[in-house]
């Protein structure tokens, strides 16, 4: 039976708020002004800012090679003309050993691995501010270089033979990316030191691709591949930043 009155007295509740709210116009006037002059506060603006990406820990395929981790921001400009310089560089190194006993049933013992990412971010954002709000778009460019290793003690070449041969196996892949992007965002100002934006961008990336392939030292086979594409990232980046 209680479960069947709490509903009703959950529903006289919110009448007797709006029912209150509704006989207090002065008071809702004078939050409305409250929430104008929060939006209207002009806000100090310092010429530093480091925006941390939380696009990539909330959205898996944004990780990699996409999108930043981090921006820095130059701003500069006085008064209706605003804008930030933007610049990141975010390398990232991975080495693992992989020390396997050789049996009949492995491919490889003794793996090692290399990897290693250095990228470099570039633009330029023009800005229109209003309060504690500002809209930005500008152009964006970034540089990334993907280096990977593979080699082993003890691999099973070629797979799939009654009686494969075994020895030295060594892989060695690199990966060249360049895109240019024009971007648009927004940013709130949560204080003078702290803010938090949502920024797009339109991507045109271009690839190359190039592996080779060595058995007991002697060259297997060389390959390339190359790739142009043009994506939109509508949550290219969830910013978190702080200003200084």
């Amino acid at each position: 039976m209680f479960s069947c009155i709490k509903p009703i007295l959950l529903c006289a509740f919110l009448f007797q708020i709006t029912l209150t709210h509704a006989q207090r116009p002065a008071s809702n006037g004078n939050f409305q002004k409250k929430v104008n002059a929060f939006i209207d506060k002009k806000i100090e603006r310092f010429p530093w800012e480091v925006n941390f990406n939380m696009a990539p820990v909330l959205y898996k395929p944004m990780s990699g090679w996409i999108t930043y981790k981090y921006i820095i921001k130059r701003n500069v400009g006085k008064g209706g003309k605003t804008g930030a310089w933007r610049f990141s560089l975010s390398p990232s190194f991975l080495g693992k050993t992989e020390n396997i006993h050789p049996d009949t049933t492995l491919k490889f013992s003794n793996k090692r691995t290399n990897f290693f990412r250095p990228r470099l971010e570039f633009g330029y954002e023009w800005q229109k501010v209003k309060g504690r709000f500002i809209l930005f778009y500008g152009i964006s460019s970034f540089y990334a270089i993907e280096f990977e290793s593979n080699k082993s003690d003890d691999h099973f070449y070629p797979l799939g033979v009654p009686a494969p041969p075994r020895g030295k196996y060594e892989y060695m892949f690199r990966r060249n990316y360049f895109s240019v992007a024009p971007l648009i965002g927004a940013k709130c100002y949560l204080n003078a030191h702290f803010s938090i934006s949502l920024e797009s961008q339109l991507q045109t990336t271009y690839f190359w691709d190039k592996s080779s392939t060595y058995f007991n030292d002697a060259f297997l086979q060389k390959d390339f591949v190359y790739d142009l594409s043009i994506l939109p990232y509508p949550v290219y980046a969830l910013n978190l930043a702080c200003h200084f």
